[in-house]
């Protein structure tokens, strides 16, 4: 399990308020343990990252572990 803070308070909490492009919202946290969808998720990364430097910690198995679907409360 990641042990980066973020995570291990969304992991405690189950709940949490992000803010992307100027949206806001409330959300619960589902995390995700589902090889297909991260097979998926991780095919997508490989083709809009080829040849990044970033590919491959996007696609470890850390990475994999802390998958979470946000699901808006509001």
């Amino acid at each position: 399990m990641p042990r980066i803070r973020w995570y291990q308070s969304a992991k405690r909490e189950g709940k949490g308020h992000i803010s992307s492009g100027g949206i806001e919202k409330d959300v619960r946290f589902e995390f995700v343990d589902d090889n297909n969808l991260n097979d998926q998720l991780d095919e997508g990364y490989r083709q809009k990252f080829a040849g990044s430097p970033y590919l491959e910690p996007m696609i470890s198995e850390q990475a994999r572990q802390a998958t979470v679907r946000l699901i808006p409360t509001d």
